[in-house]
């Protein structure tokens, strides 16, 4: 199935959906008492937030290697100077 929809600044754009995911969002819409835009908005933000999450929990991990990294380097630094006579 193909959807011809405007966006606010006029400009068209077709989307593409099975069938199956027609009829699945359809039932929804129906079950629900939504309309279709609605349920198209409220789609689409939970995928916004749902990627926004996903890059944070990325960076998140990211920044923990990093810091693991840094920690590590900081004892081996501390080794060395212990081994070197400077702490008692």
């Amino acid at each position: 199935m193909s959807q011809k929809l405007v966006t606010k600044n006029g400009k068209r754009f077709v989307l593409y959906i099975s069938q199956e995911l027609r009829n699945e969002i359809t039932a929804c819409v129906n079950r629900d008492g939504t309309t279709l835009a609605d349920f198209a908005r409220d789609a689409f933000e939970s995928y916004l937030n749902d990627r926004r999450q996903e890059e944070r929990r990325r960076q998140l991990e990211e920044s923990c290697l990093m810091l693991r990294k840094f920690d590590g380097q900081r004892l081996q630094a501390w080794g060395r100077t212990e081994s070197d006579g400077w702490a008692s």
